[in-house]
């Protein structure tokens, strides 16, 4: 072959590959671009010395320049800007541009992918990076309301919405998802709780989602999983976060890692969680920290510069005048180059233009389905006395009170317009009547204190609650996710006038009020829904649905009162467990337990496992759990389900990567909530410890 192109050369730029290179690495160029007709390509999990041939060729035949060029990021001129889009397209044919940021449609970024695999000398293509969030055209539910499902499929399926949805776009490398704790943060809703082994869990199955492999067996987008000091766990522990990258790296084989550079990690910190990954035979993809370090080593310290803000000239200078080592820069390309082999990039041209027109369609059927589907996985039970829900449709109807109940905004947080719960109940044809129960406010400032025109507004709303079956209550709530002095108000007078309430919250947090020394008999948490909020409501208030959510983080108490525990959640079934049993043999430790529904309807329950050391017998806020498994069982079923004891979670990892468990005594506790359960004590030998480690060893090799 004559060409040492990932691509073909449209206008007749130098095909020559550097001297010093054989036949074989222009034959790797070629398969790049064109792989074998009809050959289906296989997931890049399993073409690893496929990649590195494929990185390794392609870095001999690049130039110093075209190594540089790789890690520069463009961001998109505007539209209107006609020259300074020829000036980008002029950077990208040269080999000078390896990422272009701001894409914001299929049509752009498929004519600059041409560009670079045609009119570039080699033919790399490129990255596309964008914000995924909760969703691009649909909005998904927020993080914290995701992460009360507790269902790993629907939190997968999320995510895929969100991968078809950036495609769509032309995005091929999501900047997230970000993964951080709830505790001491300023925006609990954008956390994935306050349990580390939630997070990670969850973590494992966004990513999962967001790079899930297409037909080809190619990952048609990329995930960066962000941390920040907020994923630090409990009390700071950089050992959790260190468990949290050891999951995710292991079972999502993420592509990016990123630590937010404004979030002023501890150095100590910082270094550790470098190391580990560093260390060899560990991770391999894209680290944006090492773009930060060297961005700011190119521009002499400058602590706002970022690896999407190196400039070509500077990098240039940086190498010449040894301020950063050719081996640097070659590791850095390298990392970039298998991202995009894994990407599929370097096998094949841009895909294809999606079937429908990104914009025709604000959230296509498809998508909207999926929304719904994981909406009605989130809401979670606090408290149903008396069985309220499912509602009885009776024939003198519910009353809706509340301006939340026609808010079209807060279920995704203002971000997106969603359906209301109004827009529900009245798709599903339930009788009802709606009352806002208190004074329009001209303005949102302090609309949260009680004000002379509520009362007339309160009195008018009472007088329909006792003419209602039931009283569904949907309060405003303040910034802070709390009840404020207009709804107390509101609320303690609709209680009086009909003790068959029902309060609904939709917000980011959980609330259990007290109303004269008690709490309220019946309260369902809806979260941050996003776009089918309302119809999802909708169905768990009658019954369609069932509420099969779990707290991801306690609600402390309240007065001298208890609060909820973690992992709370209630069904319309009523469950029981018994028989815990936990076999341990030469490498595995597994939890087993009798569940049982007490019921005369099927339903959902969600059996998890927590650990925690003797010494911390006194201390329920000890245990952390180590494993969940979801259950569905029919009327009067029981089921024995097998939890399995992983050993990561018995051990510590040290910097080097090293996982170590050591001996002793645990205590195993299994039950619906952290609290509520059965427990045992178990006895771990020297030579289980070594056999633990030594297995999880093999199965990360494997």
């Amino acid at each position: 072959m004559a060409s040492g192109r990932v691509s073909g050369n449209r206008r007749g730029q130098s095909s020559s590959t550097e001297p010093g290179k054989d036949g074989s690495s222009e034959l790797a160029a070629s398969m790049a671009r064109h792989p074998p007709g009809g050959e289906l390509r296989v997931p890049w999990r399993n073409t690893e010395i496929e990649c590195e041939r494929m990185v390794a060729d392609l870095i001999a035949m690049m130039d110093t320049g075209e190594k540089a060029g790789q890690l520069i990021v463009y961001p998109m001129p505007p539209i209107e800007d006609r020259e300074a889009i020829r000036a980008l397209e002029f950077e990208i044919s040269r080999g000078r541009v390896g990422l272009v940021s701001g894409i914001s449609d299929i049509e752009t970024a498929s004519r600059l992918q041409d560009i670079a695999q045609n009119e570039s000398r080699l033919g790399i293509p490129l990255l596309f990076p964008g914000k995924t969030d909760e969703g691009l055209d649909t909005a998904l539910p927020a993080p914290l309301t995701m992460a009360a499902s507790w269902d790993l499929e629907a939190i997968e399926n999320a995510e895929k919405v969100k991968a078809s949805e950036a495609t769509t776009l032309g995005i091929n490398w999501a900047l997230g998802p970000k993964i951080e704790l709830t505790g001491g943060h300023d925006h609990p809703g954008c956390s994935s709780g306050s349990d580390m082994y939630l997070a990670a869990r969850i973590a494992s199955a966004r990513i999962a989602g967001l790079q899930a492999l297409s037909w080809k067996g190619d990952a048609p987008l990329m995930a960066c999983l962000e941390l920040s000091r907020q994923s630090l766990g409990k009390d700071g522990d950089a050992q959790e976060m260190l468990r949290l990258v050891q999951a995710v790296a292991a079972k999502a084989r993420v592509g990016a890692i990123a630590l937010d550079p404004e979030d002023m990690l501890a150095p100590r910190d910082h270094e550790l969680l470098l190391a580990f990954l560093e260390r060899p035979g560990s991770y391999d993809g894209l680290t944006l920290s090492h773009g930060d370090a060297l961005s700011k080593k190119i521009a002499h310290g400058d602590t706002k510069a970022r690896w999407d803000t190196i400039a070509f000239d500077a990098l240039i200078t940086a190498i010449r005048d040894g301020t950063l080592p050719l081996r640097g820069l070659e590791e850095a390309a390298r990392r970039l180059l298998r991202a995009k082999f894994r990407l599929g990039l370097l096998r094949a041209a841009h895909a294809p233009a999606p079937s429908s027109a990104p914009g025709t369609c604000a959230t296509p059927a498809h998508n909207r389905e999926m929304a719904l589907q994981c909406a009605k996985r989130c809401p979670i039970l606090l408290r149903n006395d008396g069985n309220l829900l499912p509602l009885d449709i009776e024939p003198s109807g519910i009353l809706l009170v509340g301006s939340a109940a026609q808010d079209r905004k807060i279920p995704a947080a203002g971000k997106a317009i969603t359906t209301s719960v109004i827009d529900g109940v009245e798709q599903l044809g339930i009788p009802h009547r709606f009352v806002t129960g208190l004074a329009l406010r001209a303005s949102t400032e302090h609309s949260e204190q009680l004000i002379a025109a509520d009362n007339m507004a309160i009195v008018m709303a009472c007088e329909a609650a006792r003419h209602a079956s039931t009283v569904v209550f949907f309060p405003p709530l303040t910034e802070d996710g709390t009840l404020g002095e207009a709804s107390q108000a509101l609320l303690k007078q609709l209680y009086t006038a009909n003790p068959q309430l029902v309060m609904v919250t939709i917000g980011p947090l959980p609330v259990d009020p007290l109303i004269d020394g008690d709490f309220l008999p019946c309260i369902l948490h809806a979260g941050q829904l996003g776009t089918m909020s309302g119809q999802a409501i909708a169905e768990i208030l009658i019954g369609e649905a069932a509420p099969v959510g779990r707290l991801p983080i306690a609600i402390s108490q309240v007065e001298s009162h208890p609060g909820l525990p973690f992992g709370h959640g209630l069904s319309y079934a009523e469950f029981a467990l018994s028989e815990l049993d936990v076999h341990i043999s030469a490498a595995r430790i597994v939890a087993s337990v009798s569940v049982s529904n007490k019921s005369s309807f099927k339903g959902e329950q969600v059996v998890q496992l927590y650990l925690r050391d003797p010494s911390e017998m006194s201390d329920a806020n000890a245990r952390r759990l180590a494993g969940f498994k979801r259950l569905l069982l029919r009327a009067e079923e029981s089921a024995k389900v097998d939890i399995e004891l992983e050993a990561t979670e018995l051990g510590t990892y040290s910097s080097t990567g090293r996982l170590s468990v050591e001996p002793g005594q645990r205590e195993i506790f299994v039950g619906f909530d952290s609290v509520n359960g059965t427990s045992t004590i178990i006895e771990i030998s020297d030579e289980i410890a070594r056999a633990l480690v030594n297995q999880t060893r093999i199965s990360n090799v494997n």
